[in-house]
């Protein structure tokens, strides 16, 4: 029911304009009654963001499942990737999420206060795995940043180019070229240090 209600959701912020839409008409379009609505989601907001908090609440975990020997880079980067692999319903609702950003800009910034608390969970498992406090070293955040922002550009490049090649094939693409920046050889510093120091 909630991939049904997020359908009908972005058809008609597609068809109507965001705004124009309300919690009755996207009911309505799903063949349910507005108290139902309530049972899965408070408002059209959270409807919006589902997929992405969705995507988020995945990365999360399979970051936290990541084997610890594993370095703190490379756990990032594939737990981004496995927030990329959907099924052929959810990944029809991305490419309608993704046509609703390109056509409302605005709501990108709806979406991206959304993901920031998803964002800071994700730089307090970077920090505790490098050994260093999230909030007084900005170098977890600045990692986390990095990579979300390269996911977000093999995105916009994904449906730009009408979502061929697969997602995942692009994130890829897009995480390679992060290699040699300054910031990930100080990971790995950290990384080295802390290995010597037995802590690793």
């Amino acid at each position: 029911m909630e991939l049904q209600l997020e359908r009908a959701a972005l058809e008609l912020f597609l068809q109507s304009g965001y705004e124009a839409v309300t919690v009755e008409q996207i009911a309505q379009a799903a063949g349910i009654s507005r108290r139902t609505f309530f049972r899965y989601f408070t408002n059209k907001s959270d409807l919006f963001v589902a997929d992405a908090r969705r995507r988020y609440e995945q990365v999360c975990a399979e970051m936290q499942r990541r084997p610890r020997f594993e370095p703190t880079l490379k756990s990032l980067l594939e737990s981004f990737i496995s927030g990329a692999e959907f099924d052929p319903e959810e990944r029809e609702l991305t490419e309608l999420r993704m046509k609703l950003l390109d056509e409302q800009p605005d709501l990108a910034e709806k979406l991206r206060a959304d993901s920031e608390p998803m964002g800071e969970r994700l730089t307090v498992l970077v920090a505790a795995r490098l050994g260093i406090d999230p909030f007084l070293d900005p170098r977890a955040d600045l990692i986390v940043r990095l990579v979300r922002s390269a996911a977000r550009s093999a995105q916009r490049t994904w449906f730009a180019q009408e979502c061929v090649p697969d997602l995942v094939v692009m994130m890829r693409e897009s995480f390679d070229r992060l290699t040699g920046a300054q910031l990930l050889d100080e990971v790995a510093r950290l990384e080295r240090d802390l290995a010597q120091a037995g802590l690793g």
